[in-house]
Parts: structure tokens; C-alpha cells; sequence
């Protein structure tokens, strides 16, 4: 497999990240536009492992998440068909019992997933690729301006589409508009429809109100 396949520029990682799959990418796409994530690791150190046996190995993961509540957990992506079916009929990588064991030796917390969790919805997935890349220039571009435009209109109107805020805010160029959009739904502050319709003028942007 040829290595350093896929590469893109993540807001949560604050830099350039290399996987070496379109499946590792579109699901780092994933993290990056969920609000949830606010910290993405890609390829972090990899961990020591022990065997039933007391055989020692080395293994890296793929992924380490932190989310808004604090919580963080080490992912590990896997194709189905190398994961093992457990008791409760979820898949799990082979050598997963290792892995929780380490993790719980160690205070952490481990997940995995494979490509029917990450193309769920295609649709998502689409627009992920799409918002990811956008939130990119809307990051390295402070475009603090449209960003606050922004938000001042939709505390006032809640819910509207792309297109009115881009007819809206017409004096700004429709590519910097869109990339203020989607950094902000990455972060959180403001919600774009990326599960039922492909990004278009009418894709529909909600207002998040703060919570209580």
C-alpha cells in the first residue's frame, strides 16, 4: 500500500495530516467536521501491548480524539474483513482483548471502526470531504469579519439556507463565505444540514444557542 496516500490540512490537528487510505481519510474527515471533536491526533505513538501468552508487541493506532466534554479515546481503523465478530455482534480488530487491557492499565479508552460505520452515509461523508477543506481556509484565513456577520444574522433569524446568507453577505467573495460557514459548523457554533443534501444555496444553516 503506497504510504502518505491521502493528505489534507485538519483544523482540529492544527496541521498537515497523512493517512495512507481513502478509508482512514474520509473518516478523519468525519472527525473534523463533528462539533463533538475538538481535538484530532493522527497516528499517535504507538502503545505496548501483551499478549495472553505475556508476549510483548508494539502497535499503533490511528487515532486519538479528544471530545467537548473532556472525554478522549485512541481509535483504530480496520476493513470488516480483518475484524472479528464478538459476543455482543459488534467487530472488533484482532488482538482488541490486548488492547482494552492496556487501555484500562492505563486509564484510557479505546474504540474501532470499520467502513460500514464510516460510509454509513454517503451523503455525510460527501459533504465531510467537501467541509473539511473548507473549514481549512476558514482557519489559516481568519475572515473574522464574515464570521461575525455571520453569526449576527443568524442570532436574529435562527435557521436559513447557504444561498440567502451568501446574497446576504454579497460583498464578500462566495468562496470566503463559505469556508467562514464551515469552520464554524466544525467548531460548533452554528449547525449546516450535511446528512440529507449534498452542500448547495440550499443547504440549510441553523444558529446553536449556547448552553444553559
Amino acid at each position: 500500500m503506497q504510504a502518505n496516500l491521502h493528505t489534507f490540512y485538519c483544523i482540529k490537528s492544527q496541521s498537515v495530516v497523512s493517512v495512507e487510505s481513502r478509508f482512514e481519510s474520509d473518516a478523519a474527515c468525519l472527525m473534523t467536521v463533528d462539533p463533538q471533536i475538538v481535538r484530532i491526533r493522527v497516528q499517535p505513538q504507538a502503545v505496548e501491548l501483551t499478549r495472553p501468552n505475556g508476549r510483548r508487541y508494539r502497535r499503533k493506532l490511528d487515532f486519538w480524539l479528544r471530545y467537548t466534554n473532556g472525554y478522549s479515546c485512541y481509535v483504530e481503523m480496520r476493513p470488516k474483513v480483518r475484524m472479528a465478530r464478538q459476543e455482543d455482534g459488534s467487530y472488533r480488530p484482532e488482538g482488541w482483548v490486548d488492547l482494552e487491557t492496556w487501555a484500562h492499565d492505563n486509564q484510557q479508552h479505546v474504540d474501532s471502526f470499520h467502513e460500514g460505520d464510516v460510509y454509513a452515509n454517503l451523503i455525510r461523508v460527501g459533504n465531510a470531504r467537501k467541509v473539511a477543506v473548507l473549514a481549512s481556509w476558514g482557519f489559516r484565513d481568519p475572515l473574522d469579519d464574515i464570521k461575525r456577520q455571520i453569526l449576527d444574522r443568524l442570532r436574529y433569524s435562527e435557521r436559513t439556507t447557504i444561498g440567502a446568507l451568501l446574497g446576504m453577505l454579497v460583498c464578500h467573495e462566495s468562496s470566503r463565505v463559505e469556508s467562514a460557514l464551515a469552520y464554524l459548523h466544525c467548531i460548533g457554533e452554528l449547525r449546516v444540514d450535511l446528512d440529507t443534501r449534498r452542500w448547495d444555496r440550499e443547504t440549510t444553516v441553523e444558529y446553536v444557542h449556547e448552553q444553559a
